[in-house]
């Protein structure tokens, strides 16, 4: 007797990176007709004072057939700042977003789509039970990398460019604190 076997030749793994296209952050209260989109840096911060609230966006373009796509991740370099030198770290929210409207150099408070004008939060109805975050980044004093992974947002999303809302919202206890926030390295830094 005999036992076949067949074994498929191994698929070939390539790696691709793709750059932001664009990203802006966008400033709360009297700061809510500001654009940044030409900064070296995005910022996220949750402040009980809107006008220190800072929300960021991030746009990609993918292209090709996105459901080929084994793993998708988001790789970003930042820090965490903070007006107290102890070391601690910061948590930040990134949801995906189905409004890729947002121009770079347009983005304001009062244009962002799907968060709410005057506080650090997501607007009601933009973020559901179907479009939960996609994920958490953390960012320490040191700096560094944080990536999640996004795949199922990238194979899903039904358009070739995607949206990351970077933002801190008041859901979990010490998420209250107005002391610190982070700086990532924005496409222009």
């Amino acid at each position: 007797s005999a036992w076949l076997v067949s074994v498929p030749k191994a698929r070939t793994v390539t790696e691709q990176n793709f750059p932001a296209i664009a990203d802006a952050t966008v400033k709360q209260g009297r700061h809510a007709k500001e654009n940044s989109g030409v900064s070296p840096v995005l910022q996220v911060l949750r402040h009980s004072n809107p006008d220190r609230n800072r929300i960021s966006f991030i746009k990609f373009a993918v292209d090709g057939n996105r459901e080929g796509i084994h793993r998708a991740l988001l790789r970003l370099h930042g820090k965490r700042v903070s007006d107290y030198p102890f070391d601690d770290s910061f948590t930040l929210r990134v949801y995906g977003l189905a409004d890729d409207t947002w121009q770079e150099l347009d983005l304001t408070a009062e244009s962002a789509p799907g968060v709410c004008r005057t506080v650090s939060a997501t607007e009601r109805g933009a973020i559901t039970l179907s479009s939960p975050p996609v994920g958490h980044m953390t960012f320490t004093n040191e700096g560094g990398f944080s990536e999640i992974d996004v795949t199922s947002f990238v194979r899903e999303h039904p358009d070739g460019e995607l949206t990351f809302l970077l933002i801190r919202e008041l859901k979990w206890p010490g998420e209250d604190s107005d002391f610190a926030g982070v700086e990532l390295t924005s496409r222009e830094g």
